[in-house]
């Protein structure tokens, strides 16, 4: 008894089942009260990127911090929830990765890590 199809495997119903690496992004989720959705996009990037965001619910506005791989605010934005996007230019930072966050009154909710290249 077969319980997982094989890579590329039929599964009898004329679906093809494959394997893909990596994870999801949390922002397919909808957020409850104690979690938000983050996504950057493109990612990597070399001028611009754009960070997707919802935040919890009952909370209006955050920080949304961009620091360096040592923990160093490089950004601070203020968002609301009158958008759900916020577009940065960022052609000024170095090269490398770096992660961004919010902040809001419920607390500090981790986002992700964006690329720049060159």
């Amino acid at each position: 008894m077969m319980l997982w199809p094989s890579i590329g495997a039929s599964t009898g119903s004329g679906v093809r089942v494959y394997s893909l690496c990596g994870s999801l992004p949390l922002y397919y989720n909808q957020p409850g009260s104690d979690e938000v959705n983050t996504h950057a996009y493109p990612n990597p990037f070399t001028n611009h990127t754009t960070i997707a965001y919802q935040l919890p619910q009952g909370c209006s506005r955050a920080d949304l911090i961009i620091s360096d791989m040592n923990g160093e605010v490089i950004k601070k934005y203020t968002v609301t929830n009158a958008f759900n996007t916020i577009e940065l230019s960022v052609g000024s930072l170095p090269t490398g990765t770096y992660t961004f966050s919010l902040s809001t009154s419920m607390g500090n909710f981790p986002g992700g890590k964006m690329i720049k290249v060159e």
